[in-house]
């Protein structure tokens, strides 16, 4: 049940508030980094795919973001998930949309060198829908 996965969880997930980024300039597009990325694929019977990018700026914010080719078949309940080898994992929050570009704040204290897979998680079903690694460029 969600229960038992909910026993491991490191942080709750990031309050409305925290999940507004500040408005950035054009400056601090300019100067965001991509530091990892990672191919979706679907778990068990699901279908899931697309490309997840975690980026920082010079601020030292950090954002996952899940690229305009995400894509998954199932859209009631889901989370997206950054797990680390030892089922310790950190709740993102909850898609918006079944498909199409969206993003994520990353807590600051995130050590992504441990939780560096992502998740799409169905909370209804209590299943890991897709993942991906991931990796330095």
């Amino acid at each position: 049940s969600g229960d038992e996965m909910g026993a491991q969880q490191l942080t709750d997930a990031p309050t409305a508030t925290e999940q507004v980024a500040p408005a950035e300039t054009l400056f601090d597009q300019i100067f965001d980094e991509t530091v990892l990325v990672g191919s979706l694929s679907g778990d068990s019977s699901f279908t899931t795919v697309g490309e997840a990018i975690v980026s920082g700026n010079d601020l030292g914010q950090r954002t996952l973001s899940l690229t305009e080719n995400f894509r998954t078949n199932r859209a009631l309940e889901k989370n997206v998930l950054l797990r680390a080898e030892n089922g310790d994992f950190v709740n993102l929050g909850g898609l918006s949309l079944p498909s199409g570009s969206q993003e994520f704040q990353i807590p600051g204290q995130v050590d992504l060198n441990v939780f560096n897979e992502v998740q799409i998680y169905d909370q209804q079903l209590d299943v890991v829908i897709g993942s991906a690694s991931l990796s330095a460029l």
